[in-house]
């Protein structure tokens, strides 16, 4: 890639991120209300991504094979635990993170 294609690609990833963050405003802008549907996406999308990076981040856990799973369920109950402490999706997701790679790198 040349310095050329390089500058064009980070001018257009830039012009692609900057639509998508200015979009909502232009069109819920000025004290308009969302119509229903995107306020239904906005209290229900969260939780439907939570689920499906859950699904995806213990799609290769083998619960029945010791101790395979054993740091993913270390690092799913610090994660629970941590969340339900405090509901904070930030320090859960670290804690938990943190938590499955010790258990990784002690249990193997």
């Amino acid at each position: 890639m040349t310095r050329g294609q390089a500058v064009i690609t980070i001018l257009v990833m830039a012009a692609c991120t900057l639509a998508t963050r200015a979009l909502p405003f232009a069109l819920f802008g000025g004290g308009r209300r969302a119509p229903k549907v995107v306020l239904y996406l906005g209290r229900t999308l969260p939780y439907a991504i939570i689920g499906m990076l859950i699904v995806y981040c213990l799609r290769g856990a083998r619960p029945l094979v010791w101790p395979r799973a054993l740091p993913e369920a270390v690092g799913l109950a610090v994660t629970a635990v941590v969340y339900l402490m405090g509901k904070r999706a930030l320090p859960a997701v670290l804690g938990g993170t943190a938590a499955y790679m010790i258990a990784l790198r002690v249990i193997g």
